[in-house]
Parts: C-alpha cells; sequence; structure tokens
C-alpha cells in the first residue's frame, strides 16, 4: 500500500535470513517487529517459530494522530500476544506504549500521546502455541470446507 512515499508492508526478506534479537544471557530472543508489520500475524508467528521467546514492537504512531488507527495497531499487538502466547512489549513514540501478557492483558502502559517511562515485567516463554507451528491453517481450511458446503448446497437445490 503506498500512502505518499510510505509503504506500509511487512518485511520481505526470506524466511530463512529473519534473525532473532539475542541478549546476552542467551535466554532472551526477542522479534524485531517494526510498526506495521504487527498487523501480519503469521509473519511474527515465523519468528516465534524460529525460537523467539519474547515479542517487540517499536512503532511510531505520530502520524495517525488522535485517530482511531494507533488504537487498531496497539490492538493488532494484543492479538499477537494472544495468538503466540508471547509477552509484547510495545515502544511508541506518540501511540500508547505497553506491555501487554500472553493472554492479552495490559500490565502497564502509557496512554496516547504522553511522554514517560514506562516500567514493568515481561517473561519470556518458550512453548509454541498451534498458531505459532502452523500460523493461519485453521482459517483457511474453514474457508475451503465453507466454500465446499456452498457448492454442495448449491447443487442439491439445482436438483
Amino acid at each position: 500500500i503506498d500512502l505518499g512515499g510510505t509503504t506500509v508492508s511487512k518485511g520481505v526478506q526470506h524466511p530463512s535470513d529473519r534473525k532473532l534479537f539475542k541478549h546476552s544471557n542467551k535466554e532472551l530472543k526477542t522479534v524485531p517487529i517494526v510498526c506495521y508489520e504487527t498487523i501480519y500475524g503469521e509473519y511474527v508467528a515465523k519468528y516465534v517459530d524460529l525460537g523467539a521467546n519474547f515479542i517487540t514492537v517499536i512503532t511510531n504512531d505520530a502520524w495517525w494522530g488522535n485517530s482511531p488507527g494507533h488504537r487498531h495497531l496497539l490492538s493488532y499487538a494484543r492479538l499477537r500476544a494472544i495468538e503466540n502466547r508471547r509477552y509484547v512489549v510495545r515502544s511508541a513514540n506518540s501511540g500508547v506504549s505497553a506491555i501487554i501478557n500472553e493472554v492479552g492483558e495490559y500490565k502497564a502502559s502509557l496512554p496516547f500521546d504522553n511522554k514517560g517511562t514506562l516500567a514493568g515485567k515481561a517473561y519470556t516463554i518458550d512453548r509454541r502455541t498451534f498458531y505459532s507451528k502452523n500460523g493461519d491453517y485453521i482459517a483457511r481450511i474453514s474457508v475451503l470446507i465453507s466454500v465446499l458446503l456452498l457448492l454442495i448446497s448449491f447443487s442439491k437445490l439445482k436438483k
């Protein structure tokens, strides 16, 4: 999507080129999610499948202003936490910065357009979810089954 010189897309690197940020203690392995990449569930899940035990989102929400846009991206970060059962730490320059636990609860947050420092605890989690292993397969299979059922229904109506 082209928004007047601003490109909105996910990273285009090949999955084998994806790298995790690792802390020197080797236990913290985080996902480097930048801004709009938050909306791509499978993109984030592939990083978790590589071993990420923590999700970091860095975003510039200033250009949204006080519109629903920055709240939508925050909701996507929450969804990524739930799908992958990972803590998400979201740092926004003017949007909502937050620590979100693995079940989508806000453990700490800074409101929209407030300067400050966010302090809280976020934990690493190593177990993988079905979603982090398989992505959107359930949704794709559900769509396929729905289409097949519709075709069967229409064929029975024509008889």
